[in-house]
């Protein structure tokens, strides 16, 4: 049986209730474009990878070769968008601690200069309470 991607991609943007115009408009090309792509027995990779992140829809089971083709390209796959979004966050969440830390040396140093142990103290203190 001859896969026809175009079939699958439409099938899939129905079944997510998504409309043509929408996905068009998410990959900036206009809808007749679009339809015209989605007739194509043969729809690229990159736009059926490009649709999956729009409608959130994992096409692997329909389209194997996709997941190759994105690892090839250093693409995300629905499927792995949670994963990057994990990444993402940690990366977020050490720049913050690495901020936050930053704060408290400045705050140090400031009562260092401006001889205030009592204040310098303190923000010592509360660093070795929040230590885990």
């Amino acid at each position: 049986m001859i896969k026809h991607r175009g079939e699958f991609v439409h099938k899939a943007i129905k079944q997510k209730k998504y409309s043509i115009e929408f996905i068009s408009k998410k990959l900036g090309i206009t809808r007749n474009t679009f339809y015209k792509k989605l007739k194509n027995s043969n729809l690229s990779l990159d736009m059926i990878v490009k649709v999956s992140n729009i409608i959130e829809y994992d096409f692997i089971s329909e389209i194997p070769e996709i997941k190759e083709y994105a690892r090839n390209n250093n693409l995300f796959l629905y499927k792995n968008t949670k994963e990057k979004n994990i990444i993402i966050y940690k990366l977020k969440y050490l720049k913050l601690m690495y901020q936050y830390n930053a704060l408290l040396d400045f705050m140090i140093n400031l009562a260092d200069n401006h001889d205030l142990q009592t204040l310098k103290e303190d923000i010592k203190e509360f660093v070795k309470s929040r230590d885990v």
